[in-house]
């Protein structure tokens, strides 16, 4: 189905022929455009993008789930393949070895590192005080998390972060074999022996394109966006006072907590998949190669299956339903210890009895106009009041 010349015109800048022209205003706050599209076409062709955008969650899960007939896209495209998109046998046991490695950090959680991580943030915010929401509080929190988690040096996360953003301008041109080596060789420098990015670079099982590929999605699918995460959940919980109340309480299960809201205020706009081969998806021919936007953020707020879906309700009994995490075999693998971490999080907060308030989330809203998967509030002002 082809969405109306209004629905079009709302979606879309001056320049329509590229998904990332999608209007900034539109991405943070994308609701009224996705119930439109859920009720008249949940899945419909965007002919002048060559691109099908799947908004409701019935249809979001069955691609997800169909990674025989839709392959994932990788977050570094000129290298190929990587952990997520691999089928054969390496695949399988390389995510075997990455599942065995955060269950047993799960267990690992058991002594509260990450809660004495999140204390030694919370600890130094003086009430009335402002602070910038990410630089100051989610980034403090998760580059402690990186170093312990990781293994980087604790001297060295600048050096991480000029190493990513010179890996992601390089992919854009295509990353050349001598460069793969280059990066490799500047991730062991800054890595401790026996944490994980050094035992991924020295895993002499797997190809270097798929070592540094899957070394970038630790980092840019994990840590940085438990960082987007938590700073969208703090700001969503300056504002809802159903959050406050339930986080606040005695009786908060910080499972619930986390399930909710992090279907609310998941930084996930969308994932990006391709069709293998000709495929049928409702009562619409997909062909072979075609895109297909899946907007996880629509799903999630899909009122088939979470009614009152703008509503905070840890108590849904389909609370850990959403698709924040995506879903099939490609389903995050660190969702567990990434909700354990955003936990502790909040749980220092309310143990602290701070509670965060937020002017103005909107202003530099950010969203990656590349492949649309990421957005969220940018580094607004915060500070914190005594509950």
């Amino acid at each position: 189905m082809i969405m109306s010349s209004s629905i079009y015109s709302m979606l879309y800048c001056a320049r329509p022929h590229s998904i990332g022209s999608i209007r900034p205003w539109m991405m943070s706050h994308p609701f009224p455009f996705f119930n439109a599209l859920q009720k008249k076409a949940p899945i419909h062709f965007l002919k002048r993008q060559q691109t099908w955008i799947v908004s409701s969650y019935e249809y979001c899960e069955e691609v997800l789930q169909r990674s025989d007939d839709f392959s994932t896209r990788v977050l570094l495209p000129s290298l190929g393949e990587c952990l997520v998109t691999q089928q054969d046998e390496q695949h399988k046991s390389h995510r075997q070895w990455m599942n065995g490695f955060f269950s047993e950090l799960h267990k690992d959680q058991r002594d509260g590192f990450a809660k004495k991580l999140a204390e030694q943030v919370v600890d130094k915010v003086k009430p009335g005080n402002t602070y910038r929401l990410k630089t100051d509080i989610t980034q403090k929190y998760t580059d402690a998390l990186s170093m312990k988690v990781l293994g980087i040096y604790e001297d060295k996360m600048e050096d991480l972060y000029a190493i990513l953003g010179e890996i992601k301008g390089s992919d854009r041109k295509g990353i050349a074999e001598e460069k793969v080596e280059h990066y490799l060789n500047q991730i062991t420098a800054i890595s401790k022996p026996g944490g994980l990015l050094h035992s991924i670079v020295m895993d002499e099982l797997i190809s270097p394109k798929v070592k540094l590929n899957d070394t970038y999605l630790m980092i840019d699918a994990g840590f940085l966006t438990i960082r987007q995460s938590l700073a969208n959940m703090t700001s969503g919980l300056s504002r809802n006072q159903a959050m406050q109340e339930y986080l606040y309480s005695s009786n908060c299960d910080y499972r619930h907590f986390i399930n909710e809201s992090f279907r609310l205020y998941s930084p996930f706009f969308s994932t990006i998949r391709r069709a293998k081969k000709i495929n049928t998806l409702g009562n619409q021919i997909i062909q072979q190669g075609d895109q297909l936007l899946i907007c996880l953020m629509s799903a999630n707020r899909d009122q088939i299956v979470f009614k009152d879906p703008h509503r905070f309700d840890p108590k849904r009994r389909n609370v850990q339903k959403h698709l924040a995490y995506g879903d099939g075999i490609h389903r995050c693998i660190g969702q567990h210890i990434s909700n354990s971490f955003m936990a502790d999080f909040f749980e220092v907060l309310k143990t602290k009895q701070l509670k965060p308030v937020v002017q103005n989330y909107r202003k530099d809203f950010q969203a990656d106009s590349n492949n649309l998967m990421i957005s969220g509030v940018g580094d607004i002002s915060v500070s914190f009041t005594p509950c």
